[in-house]
């Protein structure tokens, strides 16, 4: 029998060997989470861990450098692994016990730890609450809310509402403010008279008024209760914004800001609103001098304010006088990196003087040639020439004309005030007197005569010239007009886009954008901005606030050595 029962014992030990684990290091299988609660709330934590021998499981905080903290440990062999767990109970918490908590998993093969964080709402201290309702700690679920404060209006003394409503009392009347979200006033004791409707007996016509001038506009509205007046301005292509709150509007000196659509809107009771007609108000400013402009892949805005785009390589006549040839403007396209036309140097012929600007900022005169350095000026008495660099643009003037390179692509032509009606001939075309601030479309069949009669080719070598067709597809389109907008969204640019055509500007930004760049040096964005500041600036606008800091025109010239012995076609790269 002893026999019998010892055989018995060792099989039973031998299941209970096999039955056995092999010893593995602590995992945890239910990790810690962020908790947040109000304070005073109560605040769980939790962790499991498996592995054998059986983890000691312990959740701690760390405190001022040293872990902390107590357990209740319970297990439990629902698995081959035996199973550990903590958990930690903060019935009412404070804001000492917020922090990191840590979760420790331990037997005598290895450890792991993992930790969430415990946050405390401080109460009503951060919490700001609309109108006339206070923070208060609910009761129930300890979190703050906000709500009205509890008021006992037993007093009789009827108000008028601005909403025209009759309210027992001020006490109730704030009271409903609060419930139902407004902000009524009183317009005055006792009860509201029957509301008529608003009438603005006003018909304005469009006003003209020269610069530094006052205006004074009247709405004349009319209503029971007396109504409430605003005065509302719109720039072109922005919102309307309120200019004032009363009767009267009063600008006592006009600026170019001032420019826009105006009207007037009288409210009574809220939703009893009258308004005046629309109508616009111009401000006389000082008009911008004939301008053309030669930018990009061959765009021109022309001394008359048409525009278009052409291609072919070649020379070019700019401008010229057409009365007595006293003064000549060429222009050298030679070819981009992608084929576009690009400006390469203008010429400048005045009576017996004559010279070259190109890339780089270099002058070519007879026999002198120089690199123009930021704020040089130099003179030329006897040729009435100024030649100036303001770091970005030389300025070349003389008593007829004003031209202006930027040192890469692009350059204007500005009349002088004496001989702003004088007409011209050109790729810049005719000229009647000054620029209007926007522009239109030259018909194709005009504008291809132009070009191609104002082209330099007496030797038949340069190739035919065309107009300029743009195939883009609408998210290249899409992505270029954002960009571009983006870089001309300036606050400065604000009150010079109503005096200077800003709308041709951003054109040519977006036609090259949308096309592959040819200089990522000095992009088309940063082209178009710069040619829209310069002009700014001779309209008398101040935008250095507008000068982006990544458009940089000196990055042109990177790489490039400038000596004081030049080239021709000076030391600027070829694009």
């Amino acid at each position: 029998m002893s026999i019998v029962l010892a055989i018995a014992a060792l099989f039973l030990l031998a299941d209970h060997i096999q039955a056995r684990p092999d010893p593995t290091s602590p995992i945890i299988t239910i990790n810690l989470m962020n908790v947040t609660v109000s304070q005073g709330q109560r605040a769980q934590l939790f962790c499991e861990a498996v592995g054998y021998p059986k983890p000691k499981v312990r959740i701690m905080k760390r405190g001022d450098g040293r872990l902390s903290g107590t357990d209740v440990d319970f297990s439990q062999v629902d698995t081959p692994l035996e199973t550990g767990n903590a958990y930690k109970v903060i019935k009412e918490t404070s804001m000492d016990d917020e922090g990191w908590y840590y979760c420790r998993a331990k037997n005598e093969l290895g450890i792991q730890i993992t930790r969430a964080y415990l946050s405390i709402r401080r109460g009503c201290e951060t919490v700001h609450c609309p109108g006339h309702k206070v923070c208060q700690i609910d009761t129930f679920t300890k979190e703050p809310v906000c709500r009205c404060p509890v008021q006992d209006c037993n007093d009789f003394d009827a108000v008028c509402g601005s909403d025209c409503n009759t309210y027992f009392s001020k006490c109730y009347l704030d009271a409903q403010n609060c419930e139902m979200d407004k902000n009524v006033t009183v317009k005055h004791r006792g009860f509201c008279h029957i509301p008529t409707p608003p009438v603005v007996n006003y018909w304005q016509s469009n006003v003209t008024v020269a610069m530094g001038q006052p205006i004074e506009l009247h709405c004349n509205a009319q209503g029971t209760p007396t109504p409430s007046v605003s005065w509302f301005h719109q720039l072109r292509d922005e919102e309307p914004v309120l200019e004032s709150d009363s009767d009267l509007l009063y600008i006592p000196s006009a600026q170019v800001l001032d420019n826009g659509l105006y009207f007037c809107q009288a409210q009574t009771c809220g939703d009893l609103i009258a308004q005046s007609n629309v109508f616009k108000v111009k401000v006389l400013t000082p008009p911008v001098l004939p301008t053309c402009a030669v930018a990009g892949n061959g765009h021109v805005r022309t001394f008359d304010s048409q525009s278009y785009s052409f291609g072919g390589q070649c020379s070019y006549l700019m401008a010229r006088n057409c009365h007595n040839s006293d003064w000549y403007v060429y222009s050298r396209f030679g070819g981009c990196q992608v084929g576009a036309t690009c400006l390469e140097a203008v010429t400048i012929y005045h009576k017996n003087v004559y010279f070259e600007i190109g890339r780089g900022w270099y002058v070519n005169m007879g026999y002198e040639h120089f690199v123009m350095k930021e704020n040089e000026e130099r003179a030329y008495v006897e040729d009435e020439l100024v030649l100036t660099m303001n770091g970005t643009h030389i300025h070349a003037d003389l008593p007829e004309i004003r031209v202006i390179w930027d040192g890469v692509t692009t350059a204007h032509v500005v009349l002088q005030e004496q001989y702003k009606n004088t007409k011209t001939c050109g790729i810049c075309g005719g000229n009647y007197g000054e620029n209007s601030f926007r522009s239109s479309m030259l018909g194709q069949d005009e504008a291809l005569r132009l070009v191609v009669d104002s082209r330099l080719d007496y030797y038949q070598q340069c190739q035919p010239s065309y107009l300029q067709t743009y195939q883009c597809s609408a998210a290249s389109r899409s992505q270029a007009t954002a960009m571009c907008k983006e870089i001309f969204d300036c606050q400065g640019f604000r009150a010079c886009k109503q005096v200077v055509d800003m709308d041709w500007y951003m054109s040519t930004c977006i036609q090259d954008s949308c096309s592959k760049e040819y200089l990522s040096a000095y992009p088309s964005p940063c082209r178009a901005t710069a040619a829209f500041k310069e002009m700014c600036s001779i309209a008398g606008f101040d935008v250095l606030e507008c000068l982006h800091k990544e458009c940089n025109v000196k990055n042109v010239l990177a790489g490039s050595h400038c000596g004081e012995t030049l080239p021709f076609r000076g030391c600027g790269p070829t694009l």
